[in-house]
């Protein structure tokens, strides 16, 4: 999928495990284990300014957040 911008770490994270425990027929709902968050850089809204890191940050793998039924 493409890249989203979150204002923190957490909200990007239950953003992701929204679309992993999503009801609907979503890719990553029936392939968790086929995506992965990444943090890639910060965002600095006051300068408009992106920094992006030398390595990605792997931060969660679909099957991670995936809730019991």
């Amino acid at each position: 999928t493409a890249p989203t911008a979150h204002t923190a770490r957490g909200e990007s994270l239950r953003s992701f495990q929204d679309a992993v425990n999503a009801q609907d027929d979503n890719m990553i709902a029936r392939y968790p284990g086929d995506f992965t968050l990444f943090e890639v850089g910060d965002f600095d809204p006051s300068t408009g300014e992106i920094s992006i890191y030398p390595a990605r940050v792997s931060v969660a793998n679909g099957v991670d957040l995936q809730l019991e039924n």
